[in-house]
């Protein structure tokens, strides 16, 4: 029994010992190594948004300035978003959660409903808006007589600085008047900021975005100038991320390349002095 015994133990120390890799020791000193675990590095990129107001999108709305009369609303019948001015000099805000990262075009159909032909009221587009909006630049188009008006404006705790034109001046033959819809556009790019109206430049509407940053907000906004009251539309707002390549990213190099040639000899003069509505 006891040979048997010892028969057995030694079978079982040979399997054991067979199953021991010849390099043992080598990995005993590889334990104490250190081992990193490589996960793919997720870079955050910019997604397309888009607000087609068909429904209630019950963004986050604020009046800026004294008086604080003024309120949005959406028009279920119509499927747009209405800014309704209740005041004199109003400035008020209204914004999705979108924040934009990198170079990007923000564009929305508007127009200025009432008074027709009376005021100075404003439209535009926001953006590089912080949470409070505090500070943020936007597109404007103000309501005027024979035509409207446009500026790109920096609003920093509700003051207004001109970043192109030096104020409002008079918009183009494709800038359309009145109660008339207008497309509006932005694109940001590299640092600088270019607006459009119906798919056309604006004249002079290039300026450096020297406060431009990342994960900042866009909206709406409406401003109120001569009269106390006043109705604006809009609809179809849209956040498109540009990167090199795309056809829009590569037409605002374009277009700048073009207009650094001309410089010296393209001189745009307007046929009105600016005005200054805020």
């Amino acid at each position: 029994m006891k040979r048997t015994h010892l028969f057995v133990t030694l079978m079982v120390l040979g399997l054991a010992l067979s199953l021991v890799p010849a390099n043992t020791p080598a990995q005993a000193q590889r334990s104490q190594d250190t081992y990193y675990a490589y996960f793919p590095v997720l870079e955050y990129k910019q997604v397309p948004r888009v607000e087609w107001f068909e429904e209630d999108p019950e963004w986050a709305s604020a009046l800026l300035k004294d008086p604080r009369d003024g309120y949005f609303e959406h028009s279920a019948e119509r499927e747009s978003y209405w800014g309704i001015i209740t005041d004199n000099s109003g400035l008020m805000v209204s914004w999705p959660n979108w924040t934009v990262r990198g170079d990007y075009k923000l564009e929305v159909d508007a127009r200025h409903v009432s008074p027709n032909r009376k005021s100075f009221n404003g439209l535009g587009i926001a953006f590089n808006a912080t949470d409070d909006f505090s500070h943020f630049y936007a597109l404007m188009i103000a309501a005027g007589g024979a035509q409207h008006a446009w500026a790109v404006v920096r609003f920093d705790d509700t003051r207004a600085t001109y970043e192109t034109n030096s104020g409002y001046r008079g918009g183009p033959h494709y800038m359309e008047n009145w109660d008339d819809w207008n497309h509006i556009e932005i694109r940001v790019v590299d640092g600088i900021i270019d607006a459009l109206c119906n798919d056309h430049w604006l004249p002079g509407g290039a300026a450096e975005g020297t406060y431009l940053a990342d994960d900042r907000l866009v909206g709406l906004v409406v401003t109120s100038y001569e009269f106390s009251n006043g109705e604006i539309e809009f609809d179809n707002l849209k956040l498109t991320p540009l990167y090199p390549g795309d056809p829009d990213y590569e037409e605002t190099i374009a277009r700048r390349e073009t207009r650094a040639a001309l410089a010296p000899i393209e001189a745009y003069e307007f046929d009105t002095p600016a005005l200054d509505l805020h």
